[in-house]
């Protein structure tokens, strides 16, 4: 991020609301940018006990998968009934996401189906693109304990079979008391959302009496439109999306973002 870093993060305070096992390369980069970065993880991420993993893979014509989270905790999955992600070669693959596309290679599997909108509509609208004759089609779909039941439902409509199992648990953390007196002596610019479960833990803490307590205007920052949409939702204001759900995207939002707002307030 050194080369081409976006102007206007320079000393401003952000907070990373991630997964701990998630937050470090991001936090990473806005430090790089001369951003001050307070760590306050919002959610944990844990694998399910005992998850329902069906055993005949063979049957299966497309492999769904719409996080890393999902390819990291299938890959337990399959190895603790012996198998891997070599069991499922034979499958077409959709995703949503380039993490979720990145994870995946490092399995040495390619995406077919990646929408650039990086939502469940788009995934839907995308698949059947691919997929001429879906009726009758076996789909396996791992996901997490907090998915919606959009796309298993579109899929259905449509004639194909889903199995789908919960692989993962994702749950509120509990933010201990020094942590939020960290976070209001931070007084942040920014604090970053990477998913609805992380506003909702954040408005569940409290957390946004805190922050408004400080000086500074706060500003939100999500990661795309499902977030976006959970924000406005608990009554968060103001709002900034990145245009696309990358990280870099999103810390060029947050610089572009300051860069305007010193802009205004100078003239």
């Amino acid at each position: 991020m050194k080369d081409g870093s976006p102007q206007g993060l320079g000393g401003k305070r952000i907070v990373v609301t991630r997964a701990a096992h998630q937050a470090l390369a991001f936090s990473r980069k806005l430090e790089q940018c001369g951003a001050r970065v307070l760590h306050l993880p919002l959610i944990t991420i844990t694998a399910t006990q005992e998850p329902d993993c069906p055993i005949d893979l063979e049957i299966f014509d497309w492999l769904l998968l719409t996080s890393a989270n999902a390819v990291h905790y299938l890959d337990l999955c399959l190895k603790n009934t012996g198998k891997s992600f070599e069991n499922l070669s034979h499958c077409r693959v959709a995703v949503i996401g380039r993490a979720t596309q990145k994870a995946l290679a490092s399995h040495g599997v390619n995406a077919e189906v990646l929408p650039e909108k990086h939502v469940a509509d788009a995934l839907i609208k995308a698949l059947f693109t691919a997929e001429h004759h879906p009726a009758g089609k076996h789909v396996l779909y791992p996901k997490g304990s907090l998915a919606s039941h959009e796309i298993e439902c579109a899929l259905k409509i449509r004639g194909m079979s889903v199995t789908s199992f919960i692989c993962y648990e994702t749950l509120f953390r509990p933010v201990p008391p020094e942590e939020i007196k960290l976070l209001a002596a931070f007084n942040p610019d920014a604090v970053t959302f990477f998913s609805p479960s992380a506003v909702q833990s954040f408005v569940t803490a409290g957390l946004q009496r805190i922050v408004t307590v400080g000086t500074r205007h706060t500003v939100y920052a999500s990661i795309g439109p499902v977030t976006t949409k959970s924000i406005q939702e608990a009554g968060l204001s103001p709002v900034i999306e990145s245009p696309r759900q990358i990280e870099d995207n999103l810390i060029q939002t947050l610089g572009a973002y300051f860069v305007r707002k010193n802009y205004n307030t100078i003239n």
